[in-house]
């Protein structure tokens, strides 16, 4: 199934494209595509996935104490085994620190990415 719009949103930003779905799983952004386009929604938001707002983990993994690379990635390969795309995990207020914050949020984005579009989805 191909997917046009031009108002994709991914984490670096929005686009102009297509999203090629197979079965269930979105395998690919293209930014051209040749072939029959299924649904057309040039002018309407596309946000491929599904995007959780409130999460304090998942699969095993917390994210209410600190965290390293090894548990974030754990976490967000749990996490798109249900499809989950994106995320905001909830923090206690006295880990609360915008900069950490946005450089976590960064990451899940980069790894979600990287994750899915290996096909690793287990």
């Amino acid at each position: 199934m191909i997917i046009k719009s031009d108002h994709i949103f991914l984490e670096n930003g929005e686009f102009s494209g297509y999203v090629k779905v197979e079965g269930k799983k979105i395998v690919d952004i293209l930014d051209s595509y040749d072939g029959i386009v299924d649904y057309d929604f040039t002018d309407k938001r596309v946000i491929p996935g599904i995007i959780d707002i409130h999460n304090h983990g998942f699969g095993g993994w917390s994210m209410t104490d600190s965290a390293d690379k090894a548990i974030v990635e754990g976490y967000v390969k749990a996490l798109t085994t249900i499809g989950v795309t994106c995320c905001i995990y909830v923090v206690s207020t006295i880990l609360f620190n915008f900069n950490i914050i946005n450089s976590f949020l960064l990451q899940l984005a980069r790894l979600f990415r990287t994750t899915i579009f290996k096909g690793d989805l287990k």
